[in-house]
């Protein structure tokens, strides 16, 4: 959340603790969060950045920052992992390609304070000379969505360390879990997930804009490979005329930091060999476990892009209503 060039020196800005214990927020340890903000530096040259990370609140009211940080300035090629894509047409002899993740610019753990706002539901977070403002959205599923940009510490504005900040969304849920004893599996997941998503829209010669849209998840229509950390769904497209399908991988237990991190992978079959082995999207989740269930999932996207900027987005998955019909629901 932080940008590289401050790094440093936010190591150094360290607030002290305060000695009363104080109860965490809501009664829980973390906030799974994933955020996209602009920033520009002394020059005034934008930049946009996707974050996903926690924060962890101790009963002495300090904190510690964890995060992977984005930077579209590098649009950097996504990293191939050691897993292929499932085989999931019938006919052709090509090899599905490696699935791939996208490629992070930093990742990073700082110290800071907490303290809440229970009136209005405010969280803030001081990392060094920031202050991180998240505000609740939704009491019932612990959601929280950014109240602004980064706030100065020192004046209040929103510009500190020659960078002013502006435009941050996202979503963060409270959480008592960021990793598992054991591999993640398929039925840890719901099989349906109602979601929103918002994406960055590169536009030549002038400010890019953010849509909005729903953008859902039907874990209970990819299939399981041989490979058990891989999953696999396949559908024809919509927006294409000549008839083209559509893959879409999950892979778990990737990540050491946790096993509560997936990856989505997923693109179209432009050369119509019958596998995923061309660039698609690249996404990064990070899972809320509840105890039972990954009852909610945030995640930014991250997708190179031949032309310069990269696929910039940022997003969470939560429960369907109760009582809806799901689509896996229905396949069932």
């Amino acid at each position: 959340m932080l940008h590289p060039r401050t790094c440093g020196l936010l190591l150094l800005l360290l607030v002290a603790r305060p000695a009363a214990a104080a109860e965490l927020p809501y009664g829980h340890k973390h906030l799974v969060f994933a955020l996209a903000y602009r920033a520009a530096d002394s020059t005034g040259d934008p930049g946009h950045f996707v974050v996903l990370g926690h924060y962890d609140f101790h009963e002495d009211e300090s904190a510690r920052l964890s995060y992977f940080f984005y930077d579209a300035r590098k649009n950097l090629r996504p990293n191939s992992t050691n897993h292929r894509h499932p085989r999931l047409a019938t006919g052709g002899a090509a090899t599905p390609g490696p699935v791939q993740i996208p490629t992070y610019a930093l990742a990073e753990q700082v110290r800071g304070t907490w303290s809440l706002d229970r009136g209005p539901g405010l969280l803030r977070v001081r990392v060094g000379g920031l202050i991180h403002e998240w505000t609740l959205r939704d009491p019932a599923e612990n959601l929280f969505v950014p109240r602004g940009p980064y706030v100065s510490a020192e004046n209040q504005g929103h510009t500190a360390g020659g960078w002013t900040y502006a435009d941050a969304r996202g979503y963060g849920y409270l959480a008592d879990y960021l990793n598992l004893p054991r591999k993640l599996t398929r039925d840890d997941l719901l099989p349906d997930y109602k979601g929103e998503i918002q994406t960055l829209l590169p536009q030549r010669g002038r400010e890019a804009p953010w849509a909005q849209k729903a953008s859902d998840l039907h874990v209970g229509r990819y299939l399981p490979s041989a490979d058990g950390d891989v999953l696999g769904y396949m559908v024809g497209s919509r927006w294409v005329s000549t008839p083209t399908l559509v893959f879409s991988t999950l892979l778990l237990n990737y990540a050491p930091y946790s096993r509560l991190l997936l990856y989505l992978n997923g693109g179209h079959d432009f050369n119509h060999n019958g596998v995923f082995d061309e660039p698609g999207h690249t996404t990064q989740l990070f899972g809320i476990y509840d105890g039972s269930k990954v009852a909610h999932l945030v995640y930014v996207e991250y997708s190179y892009q031949d032309a310069g900027q990269p696929l910039l987005s940022v997003g969470h998955y939560y429960p369907p209503p109760r009582g809806s019909a799901t689509p896996a629901a229905r396949q069932r």
